[in-house]
């Protein structure tokens, strides 16, 4: 069992800004992932697990190494093993072209087996596990397979890096407004943006601006939602229910309850005792 974390070394600093490594007993079968303004690599050294459903819609697919998950608009549910033993990185928001031999734009709203997009990741799970469950060797490790996977031939957009920037000190900026600042029009940034993350620099700005509302909450002592609404950009509760829900499948209130039940550490990810019953296709095979 084991925790580590780290921010991304010098040599990939523009592309990853953090690697971490968890081996534990899941706290639920269930786990719910919450929209994040970043993309992930993840290498699952334990049994397979699936992913369920994205934003309520069934998806159904298990995942037995290394994957790839680009911007998320929508939440998803997996389905944990019974013990977890995984690595990953957090990229950069522009990191992502960096590693993937496929435009960013392909992967929005996507999770895809690593082996047939980013070069030699076939081989990651044995190599990680090689390093025998120590925390740190593992990300020693990981730090090796990531900067020897890197595209020579890929550069980061400068003014989309800027625009990132930006975006994140304040993601209420307004979009026209960046755009001008940069000396481009509002169309050619969102295709400069399209083009390097994925999304359009409003969908950034929006997922940022709930990135922020999560990790800004106060969980030991939490204010009325009127309260918090007016702190989040959003212009009335009413609104702001609304996009929460989107965001999450919850309401505030039910997200909050989940939170004080087990815990604020990480307020993207909340476990889940029971799957949500949805409708699946025929054939699909469900969980108990």
């Amino acid at each position: 069992m084991g925790y580590a974390y780290r921010p991304a070394p010098p040599a990939l600093r523009s592309v990853v800004r953090s690697l971490w490594f968890n081996e534990d007993p899941p706290r639920r079968r269930y786990e719910r992932i919450l929209p994040q303004p970043v993309a992930h690599v993840i290498i699952n050294l334990s049994d397979p697990y699936r992913l369920l459903t994205r934003g309520g819609e069934w998806v159904g697919e298990p995942f037995r190494a290394a994957f790839v998950s680009g911007l998320q608009p929508e939440y998803l549910v997996i389905e944990n093993p019974e013990w977890l033993w995984q690595c990953g990185a957090e990229l950069e928001p522009a990191g992502l072209a960096a590693l993937v031999s496929m435009p960013p734009s392909e992967l929005t709203a996507r999770v895809r087996d690593a082996d047939d997009i980013i070069t030699g990741s076939a081989g990651w799970r044995d190599a990680l596990r090689a390093a025998d469950h120590d925390p740190e060797r593992t990300l020693d490790v990981l730090t090796e397979l990531l900067e020897a996977a890197l595209r020579p031939d890929v550069t980061i957009d400068a003014d989309v890096r800027e625009g990132l920037a930006r975006l994140e000190a304040d993601p209420d900026l307004p979009i026209a407004r960046l755009a001008s600042d940069l000396g481009l029009t509002h169309a050619h940034l969102i295709r400069r943006f399209r083009a390097a993350i994925g999304v359009a620099p409003k969908t950034y700005a929006d997922l940022t601006r709930f990135s922020h509302f999560l990790n800004a909450i106060p969980f030991d002592a939490v204010p009325t939602w009127s309260e918090l609404v007016a702190a989040t950009g959003y212009h009335d509760q009413p609104h702001f229910i609304r996009c929460f829900k989107r965001y999450t499948g919850y309401t505030p209130s039910r997200y909050l309850a989940g939170v004080r039940e087990y815990g604020a550490e990480f307020p993207s990810f909340q476990p889940m005792d029971e799957f949500p019953t949805i409708a699946t296709p025929p054939g699909a095979t469900t969980v108990g």
